[in-house]
């Protein structure tokens, strides 16, 4: 688990105690209190070895911090506290990418639930090379597009097909490529790695959740697809990059990306000619059926439940254990709630939940 955050107590009198703390944080709460001299600014900040609550009074607040931003504190000298809010000079909003900096660890409990979910994303940020993981933290700096990948389902009535679906995916299709590179000879673990994290990302800005709770394509969903986004962040982060991005490490990352079996050249697409491909195409396909198996299956055994994008029903040796069973009896709920063209409320309202960011104080 990955829930190590140390809540800072409410008086820091040693320089020392505030300098051992992280270099950046993520705003998750940010109020404004107009004043007679100028505004009181106070923030709730987070970071997987830290989160505290700062104020600090300024002329002009600075439009660029939202909720959501990456922040560096520029201390006091001798910051006071007072019922846990330490007053500091002012939070610098990080525009430009760092690219030593694990983002994973600035994902709070609201944004993605599941901590051991983050945690193994963490391990495998870290695995990266430093020119991957410089290029994911040029294509997720802006909180928006990073929390929509954390959020986003990764099919809106497929595989993973709830909140933080797509990341788990994601995750679990990385380990599965790390666990099959050792099959194949001349594999970059930094290319795999990188592409089964990034395979999907484009679905961030795929789906939209409606104002009835359900998910539904966007325009870009619709008219271009996640592959082709994908291609597009990449090429102008790229340009971003302070390290630059190796040629053939760059076109293999965006050919086991795009790669698609059974294309045809003339037709602009490629199959899968490098073992990163080639891998990641299993393990994707693995972990999607996997997931629908897993969550059709009968909880006596033996044959369980059809979904369309299964060509027979799932047969599983043994019973169900008792999590397990209570899973599937929500998820029979849902599906005989789609039949009738209605999905259950409580469904409705932990999807919209899980889509909000509540972060008032």
């Amino acid at each position: 688990m990955l829930e190590m955050t140390t809540h800072i107590p409410a008086t820091l009198s040693a320089l020392s105690t505030y300098c051992r703390l992280p270099n950046l944080f993520r705003v998750t709460a940010l109020r404004r209190e107009p004043q007679v001299k100028g505004t009181l600014v106070t923030a709730h900040l987070y970071h997987a070895s830290a989160a505290l609550t700062v104020r600090w009074k300024c002329w002009f607040p600075d439009s660029r911090l939202v909720e959501g931003s990456l922040v560096r504190v520029l201390w006091k000298r001798f910051p006071d506290s007072l019922e846990g809010i330490i007053d500091i000079s002012r939070l610098v909003v990080l525009e430009l990418p760092e690219r030593d900096e694990n983002l994973f660890l600035t994902v709070p409990s609201d944004w993605v639930a599941d901590r051991t979910l983050i945690a193994r994303a963490v391990r495998l940020w870290d695995e990266l090379p430093a020119v991957m993981q410089e290029a994911f933290n040029v294509l997720f700096w802006e909180s928006g597009r990073f929390y929509r990948y954390c959020q986003a389902p990764s099919s809106m009535r497929g595989h993973h097909d709830t909140v933080s679906g797509n990341l788990r995916h994601s995750v679990d299709t990385a380990e599965a490529a790390l666990s099959l590179s050792s099959l194949a000879d001349g594999v970059h673990l930094g290319v795999l790695t990188l592409a089964a994290l990034l395979h999907d990302a484009g679905k961030a800005d795929e789906y939209r959740l409606s104002t009835s709770g359900k998910w539904q394509l966007t325009n870009r969903g619709n008219l271009l697809g996640h592959k082709i986004t994908i291609v597009e962040w990449l090429a102008v982060a790229r340009e971003k990059m302070r390290q630059g991005f190796p040629e053939n490490q760059y076109l293999s990352l965006q050919h086991a990306l795009t790669a698609v079996q059974g294309s045809s050249s003339w037709g602009g697409l490629r199959q899968a000619m490098t073992p990163e491909a080639n891998i990641l195409a299993a393990v994707d396909r693995a972990s999607g059926q996997g997931d629908l198996m897993a969550r059709h299956q009968s909880a006596e055994g033996g044959w369980g439940y059809a979904h369309p994008h299964l060509k027979c029903k799932p047969f599983s040796v043994e019973a169900l254990g008792r999590n397990r069973m209570r899973g599937l009896e929500a998820l029979q709920a849902r599906i005989e709630a789609r039949k009738n063209g209605s999905e259950p409320a409580d469904h409705q309202a932990s999807t919209a939940k899980g889509q909000r960011r509540t972060l008032s104080f």
